[in-house]
């Protein structure tokens, strides 16, 4: 089949789909959402876990779409990602550091390394881990495809994963070798969770559904019947792990994932309806919302533990808070990146950090900022919401007229 000769489409469903997976991702990050234990855990650790694969899937289909048009779209695809991912990292770093002052025994002089190791591994705060790790599978599957087949790269990474799937498993391994080769990887890398690990075989489905839709399309009512098995798949193994998660590490790796994230997608792109209006606000939104919805998940439930108001510390309430809160933060954020005022986000967290210190009646510095994640998560908040106001001031008559009697 001759790619080239394929116009890249506008999948409209797989952008609906991506918000959702967002929402799902909050609510992942969020704190428990109901209160039976089974039910909180199955929502958060299995039914929400299939939105993380689908950004790798989804994103590597795409990715693989516009390649097959572009040979050079890898180098700007990289160039992209890597300038927001940047900008991300330094936007995180007050609260990165207060998370780590918080939570590990690091001694100042190690920040540097700390900065570094979290910059090209997990991410200056813990959902940028993304950002790498799809990075790093993308540029290696795209490697692998091209001098190996499909059959032993994908072999290759489910061993990839099998690995990475013990962190779910601790509490089933024996004392044995394995177990200390698993102790030994976290203590040095903390999770599994990673490009190699976890997002190639994800991304390498992508690839693969690319190259092979036609023939796999063809499958046509056969795939809802595989979709739903795998969807079952995913129910008794999330139960299964229900039994024994006091004693796994994360909830990360699911086996399931794997035939249930190459089924669904594929029902995605099989399905063909047209759309009465597009989805490119939603796909610009999406971006901001994975970006920008940990600064929710800290502000909602500390406002809550200060009011000892515990709709807004835990449950569907507080949930739904954080999602109204990162969605106005996404459009705040979308509107200035559209009107071109990015410049105005330096005085305005300036003028953030000096009200920050003022009202905590000067018993704040900067470095007590960084050593709190909700101060932190507070300046960030803030440097946000006063940048558009800030940018009006700058453009008033009055302010235009004494900048020009000051050049005169």
């Amino acid at each position: 089949m001759n790619h080239s000769e394929n116009k890249p489409r506008d999948y409209q469903l797989i952008d609906y789909v991506k918000l959702i997976c967002t929402f799902m991702v909050i609510c992942v990050h969020s704190n428990q959402v109901v209160d039976n234990e089974f039910v909180n855990f199955f929502i958060k650790n299995v039914f929400c876990r299939v939105a993380v694969p689908f950004f790798f899937v989804s994103s590597s289909y795409l990715f693989r779409e516009r390649m097959s048009v572009d040979p050079h779209y890898l180098k700007s695809k990289i160039r992209r990602l890597s300038k927001n991912y940047l900008i991300w990292s330094i936007v995180y770093l007050p609260i990165g550091f207060a998370w780590l002052n918080d939570s590990m025994a690091v001694s100042r002089w190690m920040y540097p390394l700390a900065l570094l190791f979290g910059e090209i591994y997990t991410g200056t705060y813990y959902h940028l881990w993304y950002i790498p790790a799809l990075l790093f599978s993308i540029v290696l599957a795209t490697k692998l495809v091209k001098h190996f087949s499909y059959k032993l790269v994908i072999s290759l990474s489910l061993c990839f994963y099998l690995f990475g799937s013990l962190e779910t498993y601790y509490g089933l391994l024996p004392e044995s070798k394995l177990k200390q080769s698993v102790d030994s990887f976290i203590s040095l890398f903390f999770t599994t969770r990673n490009g190699l690990m976890y997002g190639l075989v994800f991304v390498l489905i992508g690839f693969y559904i690319f190259d092979h839709k036609e023939q796999l399309i063809k499958l046509g009512r056969q795939i809802h019947k595989f979709l739903v098995v795998s969807a079952i798949g995913l129910v008794i193994e999330g139960s299964l792990i229900y039994q024994i998660h006091s004693s796994s590490l994360d909830h990360n790796f699911i086996l399931a994932l794997i035939p249930f994230s190459f089924f669904f997608f594929l029902w995605i792109i099989s399905v063909d309806f047209e759309y009465p209006f597009s989805t490119l606000r939603i796909r610009e939104h999406s971006e901001y919302f994975y970006y920008i919805h940990p600064i929710s998940v800290i502000i909602i439930p500390k406002i809550g533990e200060h009011f000892h108001l515990s709709a807004l510390t835990s449950g569907w309430c507080s949930y739904f808070l954080i999602c109204l809160l990162t969605v106005s933060l996404a459009n705040v954020l979308a509107r200035i990146k559209r009107h071109g005022r990015k410049r105005m986000y330096f005085p305005s967290f300036f003028l953030s950090l000096t009200c920050l210190v003022v009202v905590c009646f000067h018993r704040v510095d900067l470095f007590s900022v960084l050593r709190s994640e909700f101060l932190a998560g507070i300046l960030i908040f803030s440097t946000i919401i006063i940048a558009p106001y800030i940018q009006k001031w700058f453009e008033s008559r009055r302010v235009q007229l004494i900048v020009q009697l000051l050049k005169d």
